[in-house]
């Protein structure tokens, strides 16, 4: 178990852990953090080639080892599709420690791609549509994708092992206005 002492360094929390993300969108930033925190990452998309991208980042910006990440298609609605796609993790590293279900998190209060495109559909820039929304919560902005990561790192890191079952809202005090 991990122990903090304050100034303590995240670098590689995840080491060997394998961590299974769905959704190349707000998962291509967990996916990122992940991979830098020295885990080992499956990025899963229903569309394979988005996450295949994901993937291709990470080997390029994080000079990340090939044979510590995949990217997988896969449909989290379809039974067969999770069945298979867990048979295929396992049979490459032996197991899944940590699963993250970031599939269709769109129209939040985090910048993401479906936020840049329903600021377009109603006729503003992202900078705007940011702004308007921000002035409805507490802290003023929206989030951001890496303040997502930060969390899914920890939740997934040795630091907090008596965290179990919980709902943690990560939306800026948006809940409570």
């Amino acid at each position: 178990m991990a122990t903090s002492k304050g100034n303590e360094s995240w670098s590689q929390i995840l080491l060997d852990k394998v961590v299974v993300i769905t959704g190349a969108g707000i998962g291509s930033a967990i996916s990122h953090t992940c991979a830098l925190q020295g885990a080992k990452v499956v990025v899963s998309d229903v569309n394979k080639a988005a996450a295949d991208k994901v993937v291709a980042d990470i080997i390029a910006t994080r000079n990340q080892e090939s044979d510590r990440i995949m990217s997988i298609e896969l449909d989290t609605v379809e039974e067969q599709a999770i069945e298979q796609a867990v048979a295929k993790v396992v049979e490459e590293w032996g197991t899944i420690h940590v699963l993250v279900n970031a599939y269709n998190y769109a129209y939040s209060i985090i910048e993401t791609p479906p936020v840049r495109k329903l600021a377009a559909s109603l006729n503003m820039t992202l900078e705007r549509f940011a702004q308007t929304q921000a002035q409805k919560q507490c802290m003023k902005r929206i989030g951001t994708p890496k303040e997502i990561a930060n969390l899914v790192v920890f939740l997934a890191s040795d630091l907090c092992p008596f965290i179990t079952g919980a709902n943690l809202l990560v939306d800026g005090d948006c809940t409570t206005i």
